[in-house]
């Protein structure tokens, strides 16, 4: 479990290295899915940082529910890690 955990953190860092903070990527991503989701969206909602998240955590476990790999597993729990740092964010 240890290691599930380290390295999925390490791929968080990993990923910030290659795509930037995950707090501007995450928004940039949201922006694109509420306009590609506006029509299913109701008016004036839009799809949150956070969102973004844990519909990329679904997949993962959507992914795992079909065929275990490592991988799944791994970057679901970095996605769930980003979310809980993207509320704590929120609150402050």
């Amino acid at each position: 479990m240890q290691d599930l955990i380290k390295d999925s953190l390490d791929i968080v860092n990993l990923r910030g290295n290659d795509y930037g903070d995950y707090r501007v990527s995450f928004a940039a991503i949201a922006t694109v899915w509420t306009v590609l989701l506006g029509s299913k969206l109701s008016a004036g909602s839009s799809v949150s940082p956070s969102d973004v998240g844990l519909l990329m955590a679904a997949l993962k476990l959507a992914r795992e529910a079909h065929k275990h790999k490592d991988d799944n597993l791994v970057d679901a729990v970095g996605y769930l890690s980003i979310v809980s740092m993207l509320e704590k964010n929120k609150e402050k």
